[in-house]
């Protein structure tokens, strides 16, 4: 014969070797009550936890974001300093050619009258 399942579940108390009464059960209530208050601070411990880390990492990710971008353009500006510095070399270094190369057809020039 099959059992029925009431009969399954009066074994399993009968196994159990435990009678419930109102004490007991009041016990076994509070217990639980107590215990979910314990689960219910300790996974509010962890969000305030998860929270605090979550918020210091985003704050550092801000700050790193901030130093790289301000290293960024303290290179950019030096570089472009660096470019304007040779720049103005590049415009002397062609005046002084200028100059030269005028001089020197003037005294090419210069040579070619006193021959003649």
């Amino acid at each position: 014969m099959d059992p029925k399942p009431d009969s399954v579940n009066r074994t399993r108390v009968a196994n159990a070797c435990s009678v419930t009464t109102t004490e007991t059960y009041h016990k076994y209530s509070q217990n639980l009550i107590v215990r979910s208050q314990v689960e219910r601070e300790a996974s509010e411990k962890l969000r305030s936890d998860i929270d605090c880390f979550l918020r210091t990492s985003a704050k550092e990710m801000w700050n790193r974001f901030n130093q790289v971008n301000t290293a960024i353009l303290a290179r950019i500006q030096e570089i472009t300093n660096a470019r304007n510095r040779l720049q103005i070399q590049l415009e002397k270094v062609y005046s002084d050619w200028s100059i030269e190369f005028r001089v020197l057809h003037f005294l090419g020039a210069s040579l070619y009258l006193l021959d003649t």
